[in-house]
């Protein structure tokens, strides 16, 4: 992982760690505190996760 990371900007490494940590909690809290079946779990997940893509896609570098 850390020679894809290599030439990448600051901001978008931060933006990738964010997802990473904020997308595994959010799987669990559903998974087992809510319960919810693993197919509404992922698309869940998935509608998040393009945020995050969109994020990335629209940053600057300067």
């Amino acid at each position: 992982m850390r020679r894809r990371r290599d030439g990448q900007p600051a901001e978008v490494i931060a933006i990738a760690d964010c997802a990473q940590e904020r997308l595994h909690s959010r799987y669990f809290r559903l998974k087992e505190g809510y319960n919810k079946p693993h197919n509404v779990v992922v698309v869940a997940l998935a509608r998040e996760l393009v945020g995050f893509i969109w994020a990335v896609l629209n940053h600057r570098v300067a």
